[in-house]
């Protein structure tokens, strides 16, 4: 009875932690600092490595960052305690269709076909699930250098006029 009493209180005590190191992430979340989120999110999960709502925000979090097969290992991670998650699906579908168009974006850049490049980068920006103001901005200053090398500065003007930037939250 003493040992079971021991262990519960452990338990307590390791749970109220974990709690504070979750809530500790979704502040820093908030405040968009994702190498924080990332550090405070790994805490957690050296003790409790199938914590969903972590697994979640670091995923993100590499997401936001850019690191996109970090990203989806995370996501891979959250597959294999939860096979059918909706959220982590969704994440990884966001993921891998960024990924895919930029890499074709940049691959046409590189070789120097700049029109095709700016076509895919349109469909970056079209993207009304991206939710990732970093890649938002790169984009948007890419095309516009990009249209400008293409004498269709004006055509990006009124183009970027017409798309959604997402506002901070």
């Amino acid at each position: 009875e003493m040992s079971k009493q021991y262990l519960d209180n452990i338990f307590r005590d390791t749970s109220f932690c974990t709690d504070a190191l979750v809530a500790q992430a979704m502040v820093y979340r908030m405040r968009e600092d994702w190498p924080e989120v990332i550090r405070h999110t790994n805490a957690v999960l050296q003790y409790r490595g199938s914590h969903k709502g972590c697994l979640m925000m670091r995923a993100d979090a590499h997401y936001q960052q850019g690191l996109f097969d970090a990203c989806k290992q995370t996501i891979a991670q959250i597959y294999r305690t939860f096979p059918d998650d909706k959220e982590a699906s969704a994440l990884y579908k966001r993921v891998k269709k960024v990924g895919k168009l930029r890499a074709k974006a940049e691959k046409l850049a590189k070789d120097n076909k700049v029109r095709q490049a700016v076509a895919e980068y349109k469909k970056i920006a079209n993207m009304e699930d991206l939710g990732n103001k970093e890649v938002e901005r790169e984009t948007v200053r890419t095309l516009c250098t990009s249209c400008h090398q293409v004498e269709k500065w004006q055509e990006a003007v009124e183009w970027l006029s017409l798309i959604h930037i997402s506002e901070p939250t």
